[in-house]
């Protein structure tokens, strides 16, 4: 089954939050490379996180790469194939063994993979990729407003590919992000373009949308097509299955103040679900939500990639009335802050950096809950750029030992040149705390 993000030990019950900024440098904690992508038929580019199985198999994304024939051009430059999902294995004697489970071809099965994955209750593995999927018209890098797949293990290690859903673009949206199974098995997800396109944005502001099962087919069902101003626009990260079937999210843009918002989603009579703004951010508190995620007692908390009072980011917390409080504000060693977090038993709380204030290529940060209220912030590992990764996009796991595993976008041994987001294919890596 899914491997959980680790649920609090106890409850925080904070009323003031009121962030404790290190003064000291970055913490050089050890770092492990367990895997550097070559690119090519190996993937290249691990843009998310990392789920594991109960043997301790690690399991993720690479956005480029593969024996797929994509090609795209930007700002990246030329990249060349079309996405990877990757597994790693651990070894007795510490190594750990890659292995790509699925190479994406393009058109039909979709491209270029950019959100990590879930497990169901047998073991099957699902996810999306951004494009591809057949020939709806979607402003993209190829063909195709992006699908949601599931991949089935067989005997000998074989993994199979289905394609669940192709969007279409227009009122069933496109370029989907991650998904998550609510109880009775239905997958819910977000498409963070299209949707309505009646309005001045003519790429739209996205969709929500369920899956269910029904047989060998799963129909899908738009939950929600966010409006824009003041209603939020872009939707952003994962969903979150709260108490009462309630669906919180995060809106990239959009809110009363034009600078993102927290969603909140309630079924109704008839199938209709009905729409309210948690929070809506401002300058000063930050703007570009990357998500939530939520503690036992049902307060939210997620990262917003700038803003903040420092200017670079900040972390958030939302508790169960909706008032908002910064617990971290970037700046004063790491910048833009860009994957969910990620609690461990302990109450602590991570996350990455996209980049550093200091002399490091992002960073991965750890939220210490106080006895007496607030957060202590504090640098668990600053990347060189160079072979042990640079600039983490997603975000990070933790065992119950304090190991925490993540990726990075570039750095590590391969060949691959990102234009002027560094050299290097991208790595997976643990930290020892």
């Amino acid at each position: 089954m899914q491997p959980k993000k680790s649920s609090l030990a106890v409850t925080l019950a904070l009323a003031t939050f009121a962030v404790i900024l290190l003064a000291t440098s970055i913490r050089a904690n050890a770092e492990k490379v367990l895997y550097s992508f070559q690119g090519g038929s190996d993937g290249s580019y691990p843009t998310a996180g990392l789920i594991a199985d109960k043997a301790g198999n690690l399991y993720g994304t690479t956005a480029f790469g593969g024996s797929g024939a994509c090609h795209s051009r930007g700002e990246l430059g030329r990249q060349t194939g079309c996405g990877t999902v990757f597994e790693l294995s651990p070894a007795g004697d510490g190594t750990w063994t890659e292995k790509i489970i699925y190479s994406f071809q393009g058109q039909q099965d979709g491209s270029y993979p950019y959100v990590g994955l879930t497990f169901d209750s047998t073991g099957n593995l699902y996810g999306t990729t951004a494009y591809g999927g057949g020939n709806a018209t979607c402003v993209s890098i190829e063909y195709g407003c992006g699908v949601v797949f599931e991949l089935t293990p067989g005997s000998g290690g074989d993994w199979t590919e289905k394609v669940l859903h192709r969007f279409q673009g227009g009122s069933d949206g496109g370029n989907p992000g991650a998904v998550v199974f609510d109880h009775a098995g239905n997958l819910y997800g977000i498409a963070s373009q299209y949707g309505d396109i009646s309005g001045a944005d003519p790429y739209g502001c996205g969709t929500v949308f369920e899956l269910t099962p029904s047989g060998n087919h799963w129909t899908e069902t738009i939950l929600y097509t966010p409006a824009g101003d003041p209603d939020g626009c872009g939707p952003n990260g994962g969903l979150i299955l709260a108490a009462g079937d309630v669906i919180y999210g995060a809106a990239s843009v959009g809110g009363t103040y034009g600078e993102g918002a927290i969603f909140q989603l309630t079924p109704a009579s008839g199938g209709v679900w009905t729409e309210s703004i948690r929070y809506s951010f401002g300058v000063h508190d930050g703007h570009i939500p990357t998500g939530v995620i939520s503690d036992q007692a049902g307060n939210l908390y997620g990262s917003n990639y700038d803003g903040g009072e420092g200017g670079y980011g900040a972390v958030f917390e939302i508790d169960s009335s909706g008032k908002e409080s910064l617990i971290a504000n970037f700046g004063a060693y790491g910048d833009w802050p860009r994957g969910e977090l990620t609690f461990d038993a302990a109450g602590n709380l991570y996350g990455t950096t996209q980049h550093c204030a200091s002399t490091c290529d992002g960073g991965v940060f750890k939220l210490t809950p106080n006895v007496d209220g607030g957060w202590t912030l504090s640098s668990l590992y600053g990347f060189s750029g160079g072979s042990d990764g640079g600039q983490p996009f997603g975000g990070v796991i933790v065992d119950l030992q304090g190991h925490v595993y993540g990726t990075t976008w570039v750095g590590g041994t391969g060949t691959c040149t990102a234009g002027s987001s560094g050299n290097g294919c991208g790595v997976v890596f643990e930290l020892d705390q």
